[in-house]
């Protein structure tokens, strides 16, 4: 049970947690080769599935470019390790076709999206895609060879 609140926020199941549900999101920054996903408040099994499947099918997906996922939002993770692999499979079959190898840095600093996005890190193993993950935007952006604050502004245009 989900009960919505004016705020954005909703009270999930029978617990009193409040949580902020909000869209998955992704956008292009073609000047920087990089595609940006957004993740926060409570994300679903079906919201991640959908996205890449979404982002992986869209005519203007480009195999090998590299992706940035902002989870510094997630408060809640209902996602099973069924979908990490399925999302895995969909990536390296498409990057495959293509005969692509891409990069996803994930920024995760809360320890639960931090240690789910470990465990997609593992199950990807050592496809054409690697996946490193962060806890904050500076190793990120050391990864992609940018200054925090140039990505920073990338994941803040993300985030409107």
């Amino acid at each position: 049970m989900v009960a919505q609140a004016g705020d954005g926020s909703a009270t999930i199941g029978l617990t009193a947690k409040r949580v902020t549900l909000c869209p998955a999101t992704s956008s292009s920054q073609k000047g920087l080769g990089l595609v940006v996903t957004r993740f926060c408040g409570l994300v679903t099994e079906l919201e991640f599935t959908g996205l890449y499947r979404d982002l992986l099918s869209h005519e203007q997906f480009e195999p090998g470019i590299d992706e940035v996922s902002d989870l510094r939002d997630v408060s809640s993770f209902h996602v099973s390790t069924r979908a990490f692999s399925v999302v895995a499979a969909m990536n390296a079959a498409r990057l495959r076709g293509a005969n692509a190898r891409s990069r996803i840095l994930i920024v995760a600093p809360g320890t639960f999206p931090f240690g789910l996005s470990r465990m997609y890190q593992g199950i990807s193993g050592a496809g054409p895609q690697e996946v490193h993950v962060f806890r904050q935007v500076e190793g990120a952006a050391k990864s992609l060879n940018l200054r925090a604050n140039d990505l920073e502004r990338v994941l803040a245009t993300a985030r409107q």
